[in-house]
This record gives C-alpha cells, sequence and structure tokens, in this order.
C-alpha cells in the first residue's frame, strides 16, 4: 500500500512557520485545517494554502517529493531531449489524474507537463512557498 503523507506550514505555537508532516484533516468547526504530525502524534494547525500531498516518489537523495516541491529533471538520454535538464514544479493534474512536471518554457511562453518516468533522475531543490525565486530565473 502507498504511504498517504502530507505536509503544511504550520500557523500557531511551537510549530509556526515550521513544516509540519503527518495526516490531514479539516474539522468541521474550524476556519483552518490541522496535520496529525507523524513525530509526535499532536495535531498542528497549518495554513492550507502550502498543503502539499506525498506523491509517492523520493528524489536522488532519498527525500520526499510533495505536491508543490521544485525539481531538478535530469531526463533520459534516450528521450527527444538527449539528457536535458529541465526544471518545474510537482502539482496534480485533475484530466490525467496523477502528479506532473509542470515546466515553464521561455522559449515560447507556455506551461510544458512532463509524466513522471523511472529514467528521470529527479532532485528536490527547494518549494514554490518558500523559495520561488528559484522559479523567477529559469
Amino acid at each position: 500500500m502507498d504511504k498517504i503523507l502530507f505536509r503544511a506550514l504550520g500557523i500557531s505555537g511551537m510549530k509556526d512557520g515550521d513544516w509540519c508532516y503527518g495526516h490531514y484533516y479539516k474539522h468541521p468547526h474550524l476556519h483552518y485545517g490541522t496535520i496529525q504530525q507523524i513525530e509526535d502524534g499532536l495535531p498542528c494547525a497549518v495554513n492550507e494554502k502550502t498543503l502539499g500531498q506525498f506523491i509517492g516518489l523520493v528524489d536522488v537523495n532519498k527525500k520526499e517529493v510533495f505536491d508543490g516541491d521544485i525539481l531538478s529533471v535530469k531526463l533520459p538520454d534516450t528521450s527527444h531531449w538527449k539528457g536535458e535538464t529541465i526544471m518545474g514544479v510537482v502539482e496534480y493534474d485533475n484530466v490525467a489524474c496523477s502528479f506532473v512536471i509542470n515546466q515553464w518554457n521561455k522559449g515560447n511562453g507556455a506551461w510544458h507537463y512532463h509524466y513522471f518516468n523511472e529514467d528521470f533522475t529527479i532532485t528536490v531543490i527547494g518549494n514554490i512557498y518558500e523559495n520561488s525565486k528559484i522559479l523567477k530565473n529559469t
């Protein structure tokens, strides 16, 4: 069975501004979401705009990959990219019902979606909530 895990930035208490990892739930009487933390079992009030799901992959450094992560992706030499390295954001595609790498192409001003492939070499280099400047340099 796949591991179901979420992360989001905490908004109060000891976790204010820190990442909380665990199981997400939304209480009907609260105006914020909560993550039941894996490390200590305590609830963590979170900023739902930063909520991301673990996509079931780890990068070359064994770091878990989440929705909202910024990746450096080395494409395989067998593809038409000839081993090119791209940068993109992990997003969920509702049409394909899967996570994709969303890449901005400055050349034609369009977004390109890449479906994850076992031949890709991926490295997490940040996330869109804390490292958005990385994308502005591409």
